[in-house]
């Protein structure tokens, strides 16, 4: 998360905690955001500035109407009104953090090249949460240029052991 975006963190962390519903705006606001990634129309016009903001914003409530709670609704307006469309995904990951933050605990981004199963992030947190001193929620993310195995970041510590950098060792090692 940057620092630019962290007042529209804030903001989205308040609104959704005062209505006591951080979890679900959380992953709401990650579905939202990976639409708008996957829909290179829609993220064209939500991002297009000759498009007046309220349009933008009506178009999107259209979207999300009766599919996301009225709370997600208000925090994707905030955004789309304030020009952050872009940067959506960034207010949910940054979202993710300062919820856990706030609880005390960890966020481990996890990226592998096929989704985590229940059991997998399981272990993983649970081995991670030992090795950090400190409970872990594991954020994955699906990228198939990974090829096998995983990438595990957690705060500053990136441990990197998917099959397509032990690849690149070998290489380098012959």
């Amino acid at each position: 998360m940057t620092n630019k975006n962290s007042a529209y963190v804030s903001a989205v962390y308040e609104i959704a905690s005062a209505e006591n519903k951080v979890e679900v705006v959380k992953q709401e606001l990650s579905a939202v955001a990976a639409s708008i990634d996957a829909n290179n129309d829609l993220r064209t016009a939500l991002t297009n500035s000759s498009v007046p903001a309220m349009q933008r914003s009506q178009i999107l409530q259209e979207l999300l109407d009766g599919k996301v709670t009225s709370v997600t609704q208000a925090c994707v307006a905030l955004l789309v009104v304030s020009g952050k469309t872009a940067d959506i995904a960034a207010v949910a990951q940054g979202l993710v953090h300062k919820s856990a933050q706030t609880s005390g605990r960890k966020v481990a981004t996890v990226t592998s090249a096929v989704a985590l199963s229940d059991e997998q992030s399981a272990r993983l947190a649970a081995a991670l949460a030992t090795s950090v001193g400190a409970e872990v929620q594991i954020n994955n993310i699906v990228d198939p240029d990974v090829v096998g195995g995983v990438i595990t970041t957690i705060d500053d510590v990136v441990i990197d052991g998917s099959v397509r950098t032990k690849i690149s060792n070998m290489r380098e090692a012959l």
